[in-house]
């Protein structure tokens, strides 16, 4: 799994990508419109595949779409889950009550695709982005929001199947429409859009049973498995999968990826958590709260003010080694974890912070 998923909590550095990310999400901040929307910016490509290609073609500089806006709200949003900086929280809601003005997921891949165009990854993204604006309030509104996208996500995902193309129930095409106004993705699977509408849906379905969001979620997957490369004649390409499928001529159009999504899936469906969660304890008074982020189930905690102690009750969340961080704290004078843990060698380039292991 590449640490965009993890966060550096099972395979890296969590407190690098904690440290930068206050910078990373400035941009963002930035960029953002005074009423907390963005809008499509029309320009002419100046490198790769799409070289010289003017962007106006795809929609009228100012756009509005909830595809433009979803996927940055989710960023900020998941910024205050992991750092507890209010200023995350309110831009992200903002960008919420900017996109209650939409109805049709869209836009979310105007790198080539119309912007007018009904868009499957819209859909995932808005429902992520009121997801975590409902772990961070609480609001049910939030929830119902994030129900709603993913309702509208259900019409790019194939139903039925035909006999030759295993992979075509569950296939997801990414838009009702075109690239450049020329290759239609009717009938053409492009199955990473439909993983991350599937990864959606699976968080979807720890607050929700109205409808069976895990089976959906494990159809897509499921899906993804039959798309793998398993050609004895082309070993390269074995467990990759494809960017499309052709529906009708049941040909594989390269490029081809790695099964990173699905294997985070499979990790998923097989009860591990291999991106983060996070607690937020409160610290009293007007103390900023202390928050505890990990690739585990983190059942519960609390800080005990009069006897300077935070306990976490976590189940260890994946079959790897992972980093649990604590932010908000002074210098510990123990770590418990079953057995007191070992204090590492401090790192002089991060001061203010400690590391802790069962093993130096």
């Amino acid at each position: 799994l590449p640490t965009a998923l993890d966060f550096g909590c099972l395979y890296a550095d969590p407190l690098a990508r904690l440290c930068g990310l206050d910078s990373q999400l400035a941009g963002i901040l930035k960029s953002q419109d005074d009423d907390g929307g963005w809008r499509y910016r029309t320009r002419v490509e100046q490198g790769g595949t799409f070289k010289g290609r003017d962007y106006a073609g795809l929609a009228h500089d100012g756009f509005e779409a909830n595809g433009l806006v979803a996927r940055n709200a989710w960023s900020l949003l998941r910024g205050y889950r992991l750092t507890g900086e209010k200023k995350f929280l309110t831009a992200g809601l903002r960008a919420l009550t900017y996109m209650e003005k939409f109805r049709v997921p869209r836009a979310a891949q105007v790198w080539e695709v119309i912007g007018h165009a009904p868009d499957i990854l819209a859909a995932a993204d808005a429902c992520e982005a009121y997801l975590e604006a409902y772990g961070a309030t609480r609001d049910k509104v939030h929830l119902e929001r994030a129900m709603y996208w993913a309702w509208a996500g259900l019409p790019f995902v194939y139903q039925w199947g035909v006999d030759g193309f295993p992979w075509l129930r569950y296939g997801s095409i990414p838009i009702f429409g075109s690239t450049w106004w020329s290759c239609t993705w009717f009938g053409r699977p492009v199955q990473w859009n439909g993983m991350r509408y599937a990864n959606a849906l699976l968080q979807l379905a720890e607050h929700d049973d109205s409808f069976p969001w895990l089976t959906v979620a494990k159809g897509i997957l499921i899906s993804g498995l039959y798309q793998q490369g398993f050609d004895p004649e082309n070993e390269e390409n074995y467990a990759l999968w494809p960017d499309v499928y052709n529906a009708v001529t049941g040909n594989r159009i390269e490029w081809n990826f790695a099964p990173r999504r699905m294997v985070d899936l499979i990790q998923k469906f097989l009860g591990y958590t291999p991106e983060p969660g996070t607690l937020h304890l409160e610290a009293g008074d007007e103390s900023p709260p202390i928050i505890v982020t990990g690739c585990a189930r983190l059942l519960s905690g609390a800080y005990d003010r009069d006897q300077e102690t935070v306990s976490v009750m976590l189940e260890d969340g994946a079959p790897l080694n992972g980093r649990i961080v604590v932010a908000g704290v002074t210098e510990p004078k123990a770590v418990l974890a079953g057995v007191e843990l070992l204090k590492m060698e401090s790192n002089s380039e991060r001061p203010g912070t400690w590391t802790y292991s069962l093993d130096v």
